[in-house]
């Protein structure tokens, strides 16, 4: 075996910049052994604050005599270059180049064919871009290739349990333009930071490629951060790449400015995680609660994209604009808005293992605003008995299912609007174009709330299929089986919940043990059009004493409620059967088991009201309620009718039928 230099140094920081008395330069331009002392002028530092340095181009590749050489730092230099060129370093299989820090400066460009380079175990940081000069955008421009099976770049700690912040590759810190790219099987391994430390970090490239190409972030401390402080950066898995993240993933987050609080805080905008392209595999989260993928962590616009072909696997929760627990700066309180986690058609996203981290935030911050979750392909969620939210606070966050399927299986109760703070609400939850929607729980009384306190929440099942189910879960190896009582609540913790909408069109079909209208708040709507809801417990309009001028509208030729239990109306509810000028109308509307008032509250009131489009038609007589039992004097005598001219009412013992009068022409109400 040949020879392995193994130089040993001082681990005390001096702090001496490049060039100071006893850096030690390479000598000449043909390539050579990095481990050959001559090439060095003699001797290879070993003082940890001398650099050894390659400023000049080489015509052939830097090789390994031996089996490995660790250099205090290491810098690769070509800041004084008339032309840019890449320097080829083709080690060997196994044979190692790593020093306590590494840096690229002054647009220099590293080719590794072969071998590991960058930081050894328990070393420092790798500096793509920054020799700490702080010289700003002057040392942007960097590259490096890790190119083939046998070439792996590497960081200090990788496999580290305890997190250090000094233990990373920094892709474009305190600069801009520089790139990773792993491809043919090439490998980066450690922790890394994308456009760090300050605001004009931007335009940072990390891209691994192909078959075989990996990025291994080992350790549950060790991270994936897209955008700290700097924007419009990005990161990109393709063509069957693979993304190995033990800890956590942030595509934008915050930081303070040029390392110090001193500073300041910034935050990065505009950063982009994108997966892509058939065989693509992405890990995040192996240990479970301890990590996670966070879009916009105290930042805006930021996308994390899985693209068609990808499989990912998240074991943590999932955050899309959301802010930080603990010692989040108040003048970045505003900086999340417009994040988006995006799940195309055809890819697979799998979350949870019924980890307690295992569920889902959209807009989690005061000041959030316009955050989506977009799923167009397949999204499975294992949870751990916890709750999902739809904007936890904030304004105007998204969960849309178009086309895509979310599964949530083993999970607590989803929150559309959780809290009211700060003119919160306007939350919406979108299920389209064939999308599917499946809650199940495993809790004995679970809901899906659209508005729990925030006002003006909104759920739109459009062309889609939304169910809530009871489910039959794996706990401990054995399976357990649950009765549930799964309800949909529309304004439901309380008065602030008010002026919700549920609204199912265009032929979707709406399945849930219970819908509860106006649970607590008032002025709250469930509208349906040419669809079907069917319910297996109980329909209640106006629950609650709070949940008043609760309002179920039913329009269009085919609109049903299937209710297998009874239906109860509280104080001043409303059932507007809004019909066509043409086409028979499905006939009965709402067929139940038994209409009943609401015992609960003090004040029962029901009015019917019966509109029709102008250009009128004889129309067959219509059962707009049928029940299973007499609906009684007492119930009947609690309601009241507004009604079209020449259109009557007639009662039967199980059924209230609307007529119309031969001729009849209806006038716009």
């Amino acid at each position: 075996m040949k020879s392995f230099c193994f130089c040993m140094f001082a681990l005390a920081l001096s702090g001496a910049a490049a060039g100071a008395v006893g850096d030690v330069t390479w000598q000449g331009t043909a390539g050579g052994d990095l481990d050959g002392a001559g090439k060095w002028g003699g001797e290879i530092p070993t003082d940890n604050s001398k650099y050894a340095i390659i400023n000049m181009l080489q015509g052939a590749p830097l090789t390994l005599a031996g089996d490995g050489i660790v250099f205090p730092r290491f810098q690769l230099d070509s800041s004084s270059w008339a032309e840019k060129g890449t320097n080829v370093f083709d080690l060997g299989a196994g044979k190692s180049a790593l020093a306590y820090r590494f840096f690229f400066k002054g647009g220099a460009i590293l080719h590794l064919k072969s071998g590991i380079m960058g930081c050894y175990e328990g070393g420092d940081r790798v500096f793509i871009g920054d020799d700490q000069d702080k010289g700003g955008l002057s040392y942007g421009g960097n590259l490096l290739i890790v190119d083939g099976p046998n070439a792996e770049f590497r960081s200090a700690g990788k496999a580290s349990t305890i997190a250090n912040n000094s233990q990373f590759i920094g892709l474009g810190i305190n600069n801009a333009n520089n790139t990773i790219i792993a491809k043919n099987g090439g490998k980066i391994t450690g922790e890394i930071r994308i456009g760090s430390n300050q605001h004009y970090c931007t335009n940072n490239l990390f891209q691994v490629t192909g078959a075989g190409s990996s990025f291994n972030s080992i350790g549950s401390a060790r991270r994936f951060l897209v955008g700290v402080v700097g924007g419009f950066n990005t990161a990109e898995f393709l063509d069957g790449a693979t993304m190995n993240v033990d800890g956590s993933v942030y595509v934008g987050t915050y930081g303070v400015v040029n390392g110090s609080a001193d500073n300041g805080y910034g935050s990065g905008g505009n950063n982009t995680l994108r997966l892509d392209g058939l065989g693509t595999v992405g890990t995040v989260a192996a240990g479970g609660a301890a990590g996670g993928i966070y879009v916009g962590d105290g930042a805006s616009s930021n996308k994390f994209i899985v693209g068609a072909g990808v499989v990912l696997t998240n074991n943590g929760p999932l955050r899309v604009g959301c802010i930080p627990t603990g010692g989040f700066p108040s003048s970045l309180s505003s900086n999340l808005c417009g994040n988006v986690f995006e799940v195309a058609a055809g890819a697979r996203v799998v979350q949870g293992n019924s980890n307690s981290g295992s569920r889902f935030f959209v807009g989690s911050a005061a000041y959030a605003t316009g955050n989506v979750m977009r799923i167009k392909g397949s999204y499975s969620l294992r949870g751990a008995r916890e709750s999902c939210y739809v904007g936890e606070t904030g304004f105007g966050n998204m969960l849309d299912i178009d086309g895509g399927m979310l599964c949530m299986t083993n999970c607590g109760n989803f929150m559309l609007g959780r809290h009211a703070a700060f003119g919160s609400g306007s939350h919406l939850v979108r299920v389209a174009n064939g999308g599917i929607l499946e809650h199940c729980a495993t809790n004995n009384n679970f809901v899906f709330y659209v508005g729990y306190d925030a006002p003006n929440c909104r759920m739109e099942v459009d062309n889609a299929t939304f169910r809530l189910i009871p489910c039959n879960c794996a706990v401990g190896g054995e399976e357990e089986a649950h009765t549930l009582s799964a309800n949909v609540s529309i304004g439901g913790n309380a008065s602030t919940a008010e002026n919700c909408t549920f609204a199912c069109v265009n032929g979707s079909l709406v399945e849930a043990g219970r819908i509860l209208v106006g649970d607590n708040a008032p002025n709250c709507v469930l509208a349906i059009t040419n669809s079907t809801v069917k319910i297996s417990q109980r329909f209640d309009i106006g629950y609650n004493e709070g949940g008043q001028n609760s309002t179920v509208v039913l329009s269009g030729t085919n609109a049903t409620i299937v209710v297998d239990g009874g239906m109860t109306f509280g104080s001043g509810s409303k059932l507007v059967y809004s019909f066509p000028a043409k086409g028979e109308i499905a006939s009965p509307v709402i067929r139940c088991n038994k209409l009943d008032i609401n015992t609960k509250i003090s004040v029962n009131s029901l009015t019917i009201k019966v509109e029709a489009e102008a250009g009128g038609r004889n129309w067959s007589p219509v059962t707009l309620i049928e029940t299973a039992e007499d609906i009684t004097d007492s119930v009947y005598g609690k309601i009241s009718f507004d009604l079209p001219e020449r259109v009557t009412i007639k009662r039967t013992a199980t059924s209230i039928i609307a007529r119309a009068l031969r001729g009849t022409v209806f006038t716009v109400r």
